[in-house]
């Protein structure tokens, strides 16, 4: 078995831009089902986005730290831990809240927020949490966050398919009504052949690391959800 650190996830430039499409995808399917009151009402009651914020941005840092001192992974996974608990979440967290009848309103605000604020918040937060891990501190040198190809990825998977499915609502609301069960019905493909097709490309390192890192993943990933 190789070393952790030579690890390399199979995953070409083509398949990425696949996984964006399929990420705007979702994201259109869920825009479909939201109104601009669906905004107002988050701005109109603030509480629940300040404790989303807080939870995210604090909470979860703090709780993966907790789980790294008491596991003790190797540094790699460890700095994996934690810019997982760090990033934005992503566009499939508003897919499965909106499928799981949950605030996708509110989950698009949350994921809004910290996604436009992450070019300047993940790489302080990613550098505040893990200098509490002096053994991390040789491999933080490694990592890049470009400005503008995040800003551009914003676009992208949020703005344009966000827009673009709450006009579709908005203009031609019985046309919506009409496909929007077939759009979601894609949209959950998409997702268990994205699942299946990530975890067919790296079956063999999976096979291999999957004892290492699946009690972590699945502590950090409950204390994440609670």
């Amino acid at each position: 078995m190789m070393d952790v650190d030579a690890i390399r996830i199979n995953f070409s430039g083509d398949q990425l831009l696949i996984m964006n499409f399929c990420l705007a995808f979702m994201m259109f399917s869920v825009a479909l089902d939201i109104k601009p009151s669906d905004f107002k009402r988050v701005l109109t009651y603030p509480k629940a986005t300040i404790v989303g914020l807080t939870s995210q941005l604090i909470l979860l840092p703090i709780f993966t730290l907790i789980l790294i001192s008491i596991m003790n992974p190797h540094p790699s996974i460890a700095l994996g831990m934690i810019l997982v608990a760090v990033c934005p979440g992503g566009n499939i967290s508003n897919f499965a809240t909106h499928h799981g009848g949950g605030n996708a309103a509110l989950s698009i605000t949350l994921t809004s927020i910290i996604t436009l604020c992450a070019v300047f918040v993940t790489p302080f937060s990613f550098q505040w949490w893990s200098s509490f891990i002096p053994t991390l501190e040789p491999l933080l040198s490694k990592i890049q966050v470009r400005f503008m190809d995040m800003v551009i990825i914003i676009f992208q998977l949020i703005v344009v398919p966000l827009f673009l499915g709450m006009l579709l609502h908005y203009r031609m609301p019985k046309f919506t009504m009409k496909i929007k069960k077939t759009v979601k019905n894609i949209s959950l493909l998409i997702f268990l052949g994205f699942i299946v097709g990530s975890l067919a490309g790296n079956l063999e390192i999976i096979k291999n690391y999957l004892k290492i890192v699946l009690l972590l993943v699945f502590l950090h990933n409950t204390i994440a959800l609670i």
